[in-house]
């Protein structure tokens, strides 16, 4: 295991996440905050690690100040040699874990996540991909976590996120608050179970939005869907308890008839 040292000893990292597209505004977005901020590597298209002088305080400007291009971020404390092995990976990154001051915040009581994402390579195919995928490293660091900590694993509403990003041959960890990530969900991509009565993708859009903002439908009233169909916000607000006007030249999905 080895401390991120690409200059200056006291640098620190974090690994910015965006669309591919957007990369470039989310960097200047988040120098903005911090005029020091250089990008020190370009990890993957929309995932780039980047040098600042003081990284918790860049992750606290940028809670406070709520980034649009900025997907997420994740603090890049060590890098880790991969072998592409899962039992030898995770025990070198459980380790390199272990090191970190962060690793203190974990305790018995406290809900954490552990985060893996496999970055794909600028040219997408690694000489030597890994031979494991991120869920099963994901079980089995948590496995190992919560055994040494007490700490309890809780995917979905973590306070403590260890986050990782993988390459074929290297591994930036990282902890973190959940906040501090300004998402709570690897790369800020969020999944939603898709349900035998799903209508559209859009469905998810708008579950999407009343969590980020922490809207809630009302039970009762009234609610007018502009370009309804099919129907997939339409029948969230019918199942939220709503009366829902849908308004669309086109046919609403067979399960909202009658």
């Amino acid at each position: 295991m080895k401390m991120l040292a690409y200059g200056v000893s006291d640098t620190e990292y974090v690994i910015i996440t965006a669309q591919p597209e957007f990369l470039q505004p989310a960097v200047i977005e988040m120098q903005s905050l911090c005029r020091e901020l250089t990008v020190a590597e370009e990890l993957a298209p929309g995932i780039a690690l980047c040098a600042v002088p003081r990284l918790r305080e860049l992750l606290r400007q940028a809670m406070e100040k709520t980034p649009i291009f900025v997907r997420h971020l994740a603090p890049a404390q060590a890098i880790v040699e991969l072998s592409g092995a899962i039992e030898e990976d995770c025990a070198r990154l459980a380790l390199s874990l272990a090191a970190l001051p962060e690793f203190a915040w974990l305790g018995p009581g406290q809900y954490f996540a552990v985060q893996a994402r496999l970055v794909p390579s600028q040219a997408q195919q690694p000489a030597r991909p890994l031979a494991y995928t991120s869920g099963q490293l994901n079980q089995k660091l948590a496995k190992v976590i919560s055994e040494e900590t007490g700490a309890i694993e809780s995917i979905r509403k973590p306070q403590i996120v260890l986050s990782l990003a993988l390459t074929a041959e290297r591994g930036f960890v990282g902890i973190s608050l959940a906040e501090e990530n300004l998402s709570s969900w690897p790369g800020g991509e969020r999944h939603f179970a898709r349900l035998p009565e799903q209508i559209s993708r859009s469905e998810m859009k708008l579950l999407e939005a009343l969590e980020v903002f922490h809207l809630t439908l009302p039970s009762d009233g009234e609610a007018l869907d502009l370009g309804a169909a099919p129907g997939g916000w339409t029948r969230l607000l019918l199942q939220a308890g709503l009366h829902v006007v849908a308004v669309d030249p086109a046919a609403l999905a067979p399960a909202l008839s009658g």
